[in-house]
């Protein structure tokens, strides 16, 4: 943590990590980012749970691994390192200009299809990482995709 972050702040961010998918404690963050003149990050704590789910989903649409109806993965589904620390790690490769690779054809032509794709992923990869991510880098992206089966 930050060692100019306030006693209060930091007792906010570590509760987060125990608790990451708290609305009410995430929201009520977003508020005290607010009251402290925080307002882009206060957006980025109030859209972190959508664009959670959104990443989750994508990562279960595009790899070769299942899923049961609680999120657990299925023991005899593929057993690859696709999951969404996975496809987390792709967006950091792809942040620093390496190749992304994803689990499936589609996953990877995914991102082939077109500019709204990839700017589409980053930008929820982006709010659940709080790494910002230019269009351009997004955009380029699409170039750097493959098929990692």
């Amino acid at each position: 943590m930050n060692d100019k972050m306030s006693a209060e702040q930091k007792q906010f961010l570590a509760a987060l990590m125990g608790r990451p998918e708290d609305p009410t404690l995430r929201n009520v963050y977003a508020d005290w980012l607010e009251e402290h003149d925080q307002p882009e990050e206060a957006r980025r704590q109030r859209a972190y749970l959508e664009s959670l789910a959104w990443l989750r989903e994508f990562t279960r649409s595009f790899n070769y691994r299942r899923y049961d109806d609680n999120d657990k993965l299925i023991p005899d589904s593929d057993d690859g390192p696709h999951d969404l620390a996975y496809v987390i790690e792709q967006g950091h490769k792809a942040v620093r200009g390496d190749s992304m690779g994803f689990g499936s054809d589609q996953g990877a032509d995914y991102f082939r299809a077109g500019t709204a794709n990839c700017l589409e992923f980053f930008k929820h990869w982006s709010v659940v990482t709080g790494v910002a991510v230019s269009e351009d880098v997004a955009v380029a992206a699409r170039h750097h995709v493959r098929c990692a089966c």
